[in-house]
């Protein structure tokens, strides 16, 4: 049985907060195993986004690290100094934000946001980026890549800026994609365009995913394993079909029966 990619174990997480700290993740577990699309589903406020932020070592200087480890390829993150994390940050693990509009520069082109990454992480030349840049475009079903890079992000569509981000993402090869509610704020016909694009990234590239989303409808269709998180705790996980027909913790039945309406 091969080694998780990612492993985090018993992390509990607090926020300094006036007249004291609030627990956000309490002694909270969770692998993602190579090739594996892991979702983890939660309501606004467990903690989701808490924790991919932690993986890459994200969160501000108000958050503490009570007790844990976060593992990638066996490595604690939480030891790993500021320029190890850098060298990490879109070349071993790429991350795909919840609205590219907000996480996109507003006054660089798409391209150059893109080209930023192979810049960063690899020696090629200007011209072999920018013939990346447009072979990452094509293979995350941008349509007209050439226009695409050259554009600002307020002058693309919403689909069109998520497609973008992903391929910021993947633009060095990552053995990791976090992506944070990447289908949350666009329609059902595009939402399905990118559970296919996710679906054949982890195929093609051998990539694993960390999918993070309240969407069970999401789940379903793209995961291989679910965690469901409440209140900064892990209470229930398994496979789509196992949390979706038999959830056992109250507040997974909770979810699945709003699911299901």
């Amino acid at each position: 049985m091969s080694e998780p990619l990612l492993s985090i174990h018993n992390l509990t997480l607090s926020l300094r907060e006036e007249g004291g700290k609030r627990i956000l993740l309490k002694r909270f577990n969770l692998k993602v195993d190579p090739f594996k699309i892991v979702a983890l589903v939660g309501l606004s406020g467990s903690g989701k986004t808490t924790v991919a932020l932690s993986v890459l070592r994200l969160l501000s200087e108000a958050f503490q690290i009570e007790e844990g480890q976060i593992l990638f390829k066996k490595e604690n993150l939480l030891n790993a100094g500021t320029q190890e994390m850098r060298r990490l940050r879109g070349k071993a693990i790429g991350m795909v934000f919840q609205e590219p509009l907000n996480a996109f520069n507003p006054v660089f082109p798409v391209g150059f946001q893109i080209g930023e990454v192979l810049r960063v992480h690899t020696s090629l030349s200007s011209q072999q980026i920018r013939t990346r840049i447009i072979q990452l475009l094509e293979m995350v079903g941008v349509p007209d890549p050439l226009r695409v890079m050259q554009s600002f992000p307020h002058q693309l569509s919403g689909g069109l800026r998520q497609r973008a981000m992903i391929a910021q993402a993947i633009a060095a090869s990552p053995s990791l994609m976090i992506a944070d509610e990447p289908t949350s704020n666009l329609d059902v016909t595009l939402q399905a365009h990118i559970m296919d694009l996710f679906r054949h990234l982890k195929e093609t590239l051998k990539i694993s995913i960390l999918l993070i989303t309240h969407d069970l409808g999401v789940v379903s269709h793209l995961a291989d394993e679910v965690a469901v998180l409440s209140e900064g705790e892990i209470v229930e996980s398994g496979s789509p079909q196992e949390i979706l027909s038999h959830p056992q913790h109250p507040f997974t039945k909770e979810l699945v029966g709003t699911f299901r309406g």
